[in-house]
């Protein structure tokens, strides 16, 4: 009876084998499959990866280069401030009504506040020409009411073609200049393009660059807002470098 189970069993196992080495064959080939499938997927995850590094150490480097140039622009304004000082100083004395003019001028390139202290000795200064000694007296009160915004040149934009909003910034421009502003102010007219391409103004902006020209940015915000005090103007930071250049940006919708 024995033999007879036995006989029955040898075949069941022998399938049961053939079974076993089917299902090893087919996790094989599914193992191998998902072998071959994660290894591009971890190539491309770090080539990935790898990039997002790459990208944020040369924005890192980019920016550390920037400071660095920044840096050597404000040590240069700083040398060149001190040789303006002291060409100041040898016009002013010299005695001379036009050299005398030529100080005039060379003051409006310095800083507000370097400006502002240089304007105030010429009152105390023996032999300065009564014509010269009135014009430092109206850029220290130029200085007293615009700060920091002066030596700056103020750019107006307007959209181009618009008979109302070309009357707006000549007002401005009038107003500004008839409030004792003596530095540059020129007008922009330009097409809806450029507005697109720089972020149409929804009212009237100051534009700056911030960390740089926040004091003149907000000298000319309340100049505006005590010129027109029934208008939405706001402040909008920009990225671009305009040296002693601050825009106002008026609205495409009047």
């Amino acid at each position: 009876m024995e033999e007879k189970i036995d006989k029955v069993l040898e075949p069941l196992e022998s399938l049961d084998q053939r079974l076993r080495a089917k299902e090893e064959s087919l996790f094989g080939k599914i193992l191998k499959f998902v072998e071959k499938l994660l290894i591009p997927l971890a190539v491309v995850a770090v080539a990935y990866y790898g990039n997002q590094a790459a990208t944020k150490i040369s924005e890192g480097q980019l920016r550390l280069a920037e400071n660095s140039a920044a840096d050597r622009k404000d040590e240069s304004r700083r040398i060149i401030q001190a040789k303006y000082v002291e060409i100041f100083y040898k016009d002013l004395n010299s005695g001379d009504p036009k050299k005398q003019e030529n100080a005039l001028k060379l003051i409006r390139l310095m800083d507000a506040d370097l400006a502002e202290d240089l304007a105030g000795l010429v009152a105390v200064t023996a032999g300065v020409a009564p014509q010269v000694r009135a014009g430092f007296e109206r850029t220290r009160k130029e200085i007293e009411t615009f700060g920091s915004l002066f030596g700056f040149k103020i750019g107006i934009y307007f959209l181009r073609g618009s008979e109302t909003l070309t009357a707006k910034a000549n007002d401005i421009k009038e107003k500004i200049t008839d409030k004792g502003f003596q530095g540059t102010i020129q007008l922009y007219p330009s097409d809806k393009s450029f507005f697109d391409l720089v972020r149409e103004p929804r009212a009237i902006e100051v534009r700056y660059e911030p960390g740089r020209e926040d004091g003149a940015a907000d000298s000319l915000l309340a100049i505006l807002r005590d010129l027109y005090p029934e208008l939405s103007i706001v402040k909008r930071a920009v990225t671009s470098r305009t040296p002693g250049f601050i825009s106002i940006f008026i609205s495409t919708i009047g």
